[in-house]
């Protein structure tokens, strides 16, 4: 029982390690370049690949759109009803993310 409240323990702080890679403490202790190295290798692999192609927008860059998101887009103005919401989706819109979805 020990053992396993253990490595579930090691587990789950190579996790934090591994996602948040500016963490310095954890658990009270200070994060070692071996344990983010140790992270790195455990979750590293077929999903940080699919997740980095996933990540295709960067600040600066206009964001693609497809007819069916300008069509979302076209209709959220439309149903907009006071200056507050057209702002609300101007933000929106600069921030990347597309009203209705």
């Amino acid at each position: 029982m020990l053992c396993k409240q253990w490595y579930q323990r090691r587990v789950r702080g190579s996790y934090v390690i591994y996602t948040c890679p500016s963490v310095r403490v954890l658990d009270y202790k200070r994060v070692k370049q071996q344990e983010r190295v140790a992270a790195r290798k455990m979750f590293a692999g077929k999903k940080k690949a699919a997740i980095e192609a996933a990540k295709t927008f960067t600040p600066g860059e206009p964001v693609k759109q497809t007819p069916a998101d300008k069509e979302a887009i076209k209709a959220a103005i439309a149903k907009a009803s006071s200056l507050d919401e057209i702002r609300r989706l101007e933000m929106m819109l600069n921030s990347g993310t597309i009203p209705g979805f």
